[in-house]
């Protein structure tokens, strides 16, 4: 869990401020969708599935950290989520 530690490590340099860090929306073409909607490993509901988001996780202003959170949205209030590094999203989405 690349991400994570990335995430973990912006974090401590942060000084353990959460509201340091933003997430900027990531648009998503319908392909890009398709393929996340298969990604999951968990299995789900593909008919509760009302929207993918994705985000990068900045930190002040413009410190972009290396974690993309991937975020499948499940009637409208549940979901799960994922982080990805930027090349491991990349990879995917490609």
């Amino acid at each position: 869990m690349k991400a994570l530690d990335n995430l973990q490590e912006a974090l401590q340099q942060a000084g353990g401020r959460r509201k340091a860090f933003k997430m900027r929306e990531i648009p998503l073409s319908e392909r890009q969708r398709d393929i996340l909607r298969d990604y999951p490993r968990t299995p789900y509901n593909k008919l509760a599935l009302t929207d993918i988001k994705a985000y990068n996780i900045v930190r002040g202003r413009s410190t972009i950290v290396d974690a993309i959170k991937v975020e499948w949205v499940l009637f409208d209030k549940y979901g799960m989520m994922h982080y990805f590094t930027q090349q491991e999203f990349n990879s995917l989405i490609k």
